[in-house]
Parts: C-alpha cells; sequence; structure tokens
C-alpha cells in the first residue's frame, strides 16, 4: 500500500476518534476524508484492474476536492460582503466541472483544466486567508486553525504537481515518461495527505 494512503487512512482513524470524543472538526471533513478512502483504496483500484484505467475516477474526484476546498474557505468568507460572488463563483465552477467531465467521459485523459484551475483559484482563496489572519485585529493562534495546515498540504501538492500535471496526457502517451509522472505524483498526495493529517490533528476552537 501506497504511503500517502496508509497517511490517509490515518486521518479517518483520526478523525474517527475525535467524533467520538465530540471534539470539533474542519466542516464536514470526516465526510471528505471518508469518501477519499473509498476513491483511493476501493474505487481506483477496481477501475485500474477491471478496466486498465482509473483516470475518470480521478477525473471526476477532482471536482469533489476542489469544490471541499472552495467550500471550506466560503465558510471562512461568508460574512465578507462579497462572499455571496464567491458562492456564485463555486456553483458556476462546479458545473463547469461536471459539465467538462461528462464531455470527455469516453477519452482517456488527466482533466488538467480541473486539476490546473480549479486548485489555482484554491491557491487564491487560501492567500486572501493568510491575508486575513496575518492583518486581523485579534491574534490568530495557528495551533487553533486546522485550515491553515490543509491549506499547507493542498498548496504544497499543487505546486509539486504542477508540472506534472500540466504535461500529464504527454505522460501518458510516452511510456518511457509514466514512471516519472506515477512517482512525482505520489510525493504530491504524500503532501496532500500529511495536510490532511495536521488538519485532522490541530485542535479547533469551538465556535
Amino acid at each position: 500500500m501506497s504511503s500517502y494512503k496508509i497517511i490517509l487512512l490515518m486521518v479517518f482513524l483520526v478523525l474517527i476518534i475525535k467524533k467520538v470524543q465530540g471534539k470539533p472538526t474542519l466542516s464536514q471533513f470526516l465526510t471528505f476524508i471518508t469518501l477519499s478512502c473509498l476513491v483511493e483504496l476501493i474505487a481506483a483500484p477496481y477501475f485500474a484492474h477491471y478496466y486498465k484505467n482509473n483516470l475518470q475516477v480521478y477525473n471526476f474526484f477532482i471536482i469533489i476536492c476542489v469544490f471541499y476546498y472552495q467550500y471550506l474557505y466560503y465558510l471562512e468568507f461568508k460574512r465578507k460582503p462579497w462572499s455571496k460572488y464567491l458562492l456564485l463563483f463555486i456553483i458556476i465552477w462546479t458545473l463547469f466541472g461536471v459539465i467538462n467531465y461528462i464531455s470527455g467521459i469516453d477519452k482517456i485523459h488527466v482533466n488538467n483544466l480541473e486539476y490546473l484551475f480549479g486548485l489555482l483559484s484554491v491557491l487564491v482563496l487560501f492567500i486572501i486567508y493568510i491575508h486575513n489572519l496575518l492583518y486581523q485585529k485579534e491574534y490568530a493562534s495557528l495551533k487553533t486553525k486546522p485550515l491553515v495546515w490543509l491549506s499547507i498540504g493542498i498548496v504544497l501538492f499543487f505546486i509539486s504537481a504542477f508540472p506534472i500535471l500540466t504535461f500529464a496526457n504527454y505522460f501518458l502517451v510516452d511510456p518511457t515518461s509514466l514512471d516519472i509522472y506515477t512517482y512525482l505524483l505520489k510525493i504530491g498526495n504524500n503532501l496532500l495527505s500529511l495536510g490532511y493529517l495536521s488538519a485532522a490533528i490541530c485542535p479547533m476552537e469551538k465556535i
């Protein structure tokens, strides 16, 4: 089993323990991690084994991931006067992602558009979020801000996987480069999973 999948299971267990203990976590985090485990441990391996290809599983899952990340930031910004525009953007982007997925469902390709521009939108929201934390009047302790640690994992994944995702479809048709693509993507997945784990472990203030 890949190391990032082991980390993902650890995140799931931590969140289950926290739920039993009644400790707060990020909104719908357990639901999202449960879905992530189902995709990584069951759906993706199943399609890879029986259909020799699991790209469509990940192409759809990245839509869910981007939506969830954007949703978390929306919760942080919902009191801002411009939050309604953010909500509208999230809805439009998600619908666009679904339509784009359906239109390319018969093709064997990586959905670069959703990976690159979807995650880029998350990166912009992260920058706004960090800016607000740094310049707010009250002192903000990162020890009780799990979204910070989750965001760091997302940003590290995006940075490490950016060149890979950009040329992913080239790698798929070049067998000599496929191993490099897979290896580097696993590094990105490890960083992302560690971000999930940090967010799960991070104590969160009750609202």
